[in-house]
C-alpha cells in the first residue's frame, strides 16, 4: 500500500496513483480535487487522530457485519432447503425477533461504540466471511438434522420449531463469542448478560415466543445436534481461513511473477 500527500499541481501525477492519497487544505484545488482525503485544518498532527477513527469503524463495523450475515446465511440455506421439503418452516417470525434482537442487534450496537485501534488487517468482505459463514451453516446444518430426527422418531412441527430456536440460539452465541475475542471484562459482561436476558425471555414469556416443554427424547436429539453444530463452526472457519489464505497466497505469488 502507499500513499502519497502533496499540495501543488506537480503532485498531482502521484497522488492519483497513490492507494491513499492526501492533500491539505492551503494546497491547489487540482491536488484537493484527486485527494481522496483532504486536511481541512492543513495540519498533519491531525492524521494520526484520523488513523484511529477510521481504524475502529472499519474493524468495528466488521463484527458487526459478521454476526448481521450468519442470519442472512442461515435464513437463505433454510428458504433453499425448504422449497423442497414438504415441511413446514421451522421458525415463527417471534421467534426470529427474539434471537436476531438479543444475539445480533444488541452485541452490534455495543460493539459499534467499542474503542478499537487495532491494525486492519487482510480484506473486508473475506474477514467477515470468515467469521460468519461457519455460523449461518453450522445452524443451517444443525436445523436439517432436528428435522430429520423428527421424521424418524416422530418430533411434531412445534417441538421442532422450539428445538430450532434453542440450537440456533447457542450457534449465534458461540459466534458471538468467537467475534468478541480476544475478550475483556466489559465483553465478558456483556456475552453473559444477553445469555441471561435471553434465558430470562424464554421463562418468562414462554407464550409469546412459542416455547413449549420439550420430551426427554427430544431434549437429548437437541443435545446431540447442538453440540455436533457447535463443533462443526470452529471446524468449517478453520476450512474458510485456510482456502481464504491459499487463494491470498497464490494471487501474490502471481503478482509478483506478474
Amino acid at each position: 500500500t502507499v500513499a502519497m500527500t502533496g499540495d501543488g499541481v506537480n503532485d498531482v501525477p502521484a497522488l492519483k496513483e497513490a492507494d491513499c492519497s492526501i492533500a491539505i487544505q492551503s494546497g491547489s484545488d487540482a491536488a484537493r480535487s484527486v485527494s481522496q482525503l483532504v486536511l481541512m485544518n492543513s495540519e498533519f498532527s491531525t492524521l494520526p487522530l484520523a488513523v484511529a477513527e477510521g481504524r475502529r469503524c472499519i474493524n468495528n463495523i466488521e463484527r458487526s457485519a459478521a454476526l448481521f450475515l450468519v442470519k442472512t446465511i442461515l435464513s437463505f440455506l433454510l428458504a433453499a432447503v425448504f422449497l423442497f421439503l414438504h415441511c413446514p418452516y421451522p421458525f415463527k417470525p417471534i421467534q426470529l425477533t427474539l434471537i436476531s434482537s438479543i444475539m445480533i442487534g444488541i452485541p452490534s450496537f455495543l460493539l459499534a461504540l467499542e474503542p478499537n485501534f487495532n491494525i486492519v488487517r487482510g480484506h473486508f468482505i473475506a474477514n467477515v466471511i470468515k467469521k460468519a459463514a461457519p455460523g449461518g451453516v453450522s445452524a443451517a446444518v444443525g436445523i436439517c438434522l432436528l428435522e430429520a430426527a423428527g421424521a424418524i422418531f416422530g418430533f411434531t412441527p412445534e417441538h421442532i420449531s422450539v428445538m430450532a430456536v434453542f440450537l440456533t440460539a447457542a450457534v449465534c452465541f458461540e459466534t458471538l463469542i468467537i467475534v468478541c475475542i480476544p475478550f475483556d471484562l466489559k465483553r465478558a459482561l456483556m456475552c453473559g448478560a444477553l445469555a441471561a436476558i435471553l434465558v430470562g425471555a424464554v421463562l418468562i414469556l414462554p407464550g409469546l415466543f412459542y416455547i413449549i416443554p420439550l420430551l426427554p427424547t427430544e431434549c437429548a436429539a437437541l443435545g446431540v445436534v447442538a453440540a455436533l453444530a457447535l463443533i462443526l463452526q470452529p471446524v468449517l472457519s478453520l476450512i474458510i481461513k485456510s482456502v481464504i489464505k491459499r487463494k491470498e497466497n497464490i494471487a501474490r505469488s502471481s503478482h509478483k511473477a506478474g
